[in-house]
């Protein structure tokens, strides 16, 4: 953020779409994150579709967007919407690494402290998995069920095929970001790929 910048946000809350416009200022950039926090926005009817193609056929000035979510979250995103937007913007695609039912306790330990408030979150120390949609822990003869851990894995690897596909092909620069650490070297990261590429 710099040179007066104008910053705005979108996303879905329950299903309806939250527009902040865009204006300059970090005051602008913390009254931004902290509407955020205050909705807690997650559940499965947050769709990032209807929010990209909210804004598509609203917002006509060129920009540089930072699209935040997990993998599924990308995934859920059509061929069709992803080209209308890139035609007009830049998209700069943040992963959040989530835990997965599949994952070992050291796994899951690493990334406890970026489940909270989307997906699943574990206790520290324990192997125990909680989904937030849900509002529940999942059962732990799901957890340890090597059928379904074979099946997971093969559904997580199919996600990822996809992901890597719709990327590429659509030339959406992209880093993931597994813990607290990563934050602000992977943003950098991510923001200097966007410089060298070549901008339309």
């Amino acid at each position: 953020y710099k040179n007066g910048d104008n910053v705005g946000a979108i996303y879905n809350k329950a299903g309806k779409i939250e527009y902040h416009p865009f204006r300059t200022g970090l005051l602008n950039v913390e009254k931004i994150l902290s509407y955020y926090d205050a909705d807690g926005v997650k559940g499965r009817d947050n769709s990032i579709e209807k929010t990209l193609n909210f804004l598509i056929n609203n917002l006509k000035s060129r920009m540089i967007i930072f699209l935040i979510t997990d993998k599924k979250g990308m995934n859920s995103i059509s061929d069709e919407c992803l080209k209308r937007l890139m035609c007009r913007h830049d998209l700069l695609y943040i992963n959040i690494g989530d835990i997965e039912l599949t994952d070992t306790k050291e796994e899951k330990t690493k990334r406890k402290l970026f489940a909270k408030g989307k997906g699943r979150k574990i206790e520290t120390n324990a192997v125990k998995t909680y989904d937030l949609d849900s509002d529940r822990y999942v059962p732990e003869f799901i957890t340890s069920n090597k059928k379904l851990r074979r099946l997971e894995q093969e559904r997580i690897a199919q996600i990822n095929e996809e992901n890597r596909r719709k990327t590429i092909k659509y030339g959406v620069m992209n880093v993931e970001i597994n813990d607290n650490p990563e934050i602000v070297p992977k943003v950098i990261e991510l923001l200097e790929k966007h410089k060298h590429a070549y901008i339309r």
